[in-house]
């Protein structure tokens, strides 16, 4: 009797190990890509994207809901490896990894407000934290992604306030047409999309 105990408690403890090794992967290979895997990934991101923050020092940005742009546009760059941008604001930057916990450039100009010389060396400021308080994040699984091997399109945006985003479209030229034109970089298949 003791020896079956052992074991039902040997099996519990490999189970429980397999269980917490799948939750640091969000998308395990050949798993099915869900909304809780999508926000799953997206924390991981945010997760870095705050403690790079903490580790230079710098205060919290406060996180929000991505934009229905935000959305369509990360899952078109997903889906067809074509680069995006968000014409209105500009502040979407994309990149593909394995590894949502990389500290990759487009995830340093927004953590930092700062992007890196292309001669390399100094960075220069991009977003100041009294600006552009806020950030945004969006994952999709890439479509190059295998039954092996999970592959993730990024999307991460420095927002500014809510007020300075809605009056910042009634100062555009064309205020209608030019905070709607994203769309035409957008994917049929992505246009249903939402954050």
């Amino acid at each position: 009797m003791a020896g079956m105990t052992r074991q039902f408690i040997g099996t519990i403890a490999i189970w429980a190990i397999l269980l917490s090794a799948a939750g640091q992967s969000p998308a395990p290979a050949g798993q099915p890509w869900t909304t809780k895997l999508r926000l799953q990934a997206e924390d991981r991101v945010a997760a870095k994207l705050d403690a790079m923050r903490a580790a230079a020092g710098l205060p919290k940005l406060r996180r929000v809901q991505p934009s229905v742009a935000e959305a369509q546009l990360v899952c078109t760059a997903a889906r067809t490896e074509k680069p995006v941008h968000d014409p209105a604001f500009g502040g979407l930057e994309t990149y593909v990894t394995r590894d949502l916990s990389a500290e990759t450039e487009p995830l340093r100009i927004i953590a930092f407000g700062t992007s890196e010389d292309a001669q390399g060396g100094s960075r220069y400021r991009v977003y100041s934290d009294k600006d552009w308080p806020r950030y945004s994040v969006v994952v999709e699984l890439n479509r190059n992604s295998t039954s092996d091997s999970s592959l993730y399109t990024v999307g991460v945006a420095r927002r500014q306030s809510t007020l300075m985003e809605f009056l910042g479209r009634s100062t555009f030229d064309s205020p209608h047409q030019d905070s709607t034109d994203w769309r035409t970089q957008v994917d049929p298949a992505c246009r249903t999309e939402r954050p």
